[in-house]
């Protein structure tokens, strides 16, 4: 995730976040690991940075609800920075 917004906010290297113009946000599936917001706030983006999208059986998001949420972040003038595609909880395997 870091590497994701220096890469879309490379001024946050040296400015830090108040240095950003915009509302960066992340997209991830709603049922993502826990982690995900714990490394939005540990990053200094609050949760609110980081928005579920409507997942599928497997826990995947589906395509069309992440349209959906791209979509609306952009009506509201947020960037997107970052999507957390591979942070489903043990849905094909046993890593427990």
């Amino acid at each position: 995730m870091i590497l994701a917004r220096q890469r879309s906010f490379p001024e946050a290297k040296s400015k830090g976040l108040r240095a950003l113009s915009v509302d960066p946000v992340l997209f991830t599936s709603d049922e993502s690991h826990y982690s995900i917001v714990k490394g939005a706030n540990w990053m200094g983006l609050g949760s609110e940075a980081v928005v579920k999208v409507k997942s599928d059986k497997w826990g995947r998001m589906t395509a069309e609800a992440l349209e959906e949420a791209v979509q609306e972040a952009k009506k509201q003038g947020r960037k997107t920075f970052d999507s957390c595609f591979f942070c489903s909880c043990c849905y094909c395997c046993c890593c427990c």
